[in-house]
């Protein structure tokens, strides 16, 4: 094996295994209760959060405050949810306002009850790699070969253990 090919090969696997942790991490932290894993899916943010960011939602404790970036049902689009930057809040009145960084308008005024929760945290390349992995050739170059390359590394190991132990119990027994 050439050195280009031992670099290439190399890189694939930190690769690799960088978006799978990266993966296992968001998996964790979508298990805890009341996270949840979106990407950003227009530029109204941009350039806080960009077209295919990966972010982490969390449960909003209270009030948001001015300038927190907040997940919320949209009310223009039923199931849609939206993620921009709180712009005032009237607690009073049980209103708040958004906006998007890079839009001239702001969003018409949603309730409390509409927030999903707050961004805590965004990445691009945990966007850029949870969104290769969801494309089917993603899934069969992330995750399908490497777990059967796994298994077919897991096999030829028990071979090799049951042919050591079967060579061991025909000596004890004499045959």
């Amino acid at each position: 094996m050439n050195i280009y090919t031992k670099i290439l090969f190399n890189g694939l696997k930190l690769v690799l295994l960088a978006g799978l942790l990266v993966s296992a991490a968001c998996v964790g932290l979508s298990l805890q209760k009341g996270y949840k894993l979106m990407t950003v899916e227009s530029g109204s943010m941009s350039p806080s959060l960009r077209i295919g960011d990966l972010v982490i939602v969390q449960p909003l404790v209270g009030w948001p405050r001015v300038g927190d970036l907040v997940s919320f049902t949209s009310s223009k689009i039923q199931g849609e949810i939206v993620t921009h930057r709180v712009f005032a809040v009237d607690k009073n009145r049980d209103i708040i306002v958004t906006k998007g960084d890079n839009l001239n308008a702001v969003d018409p005024p949603i309730r409390r009850r509409q927030i999903v929760g707050k961004v805590s945290w965004h990445s691009f390349f945990a966007g850029l790699i949870i969104e290769k992995l969801r494309s089917p050739k993603g899934l069969i170059v992330g995750i399908y070969l490497p777990g059967l390359v796994a298994i077919s590394l897991e096999i030829k190991h028990l071979i090799k253990k049951l042919a050591k132990y079967r060579h061991y119990s025909l000596a004890v027994s004499g045959r």
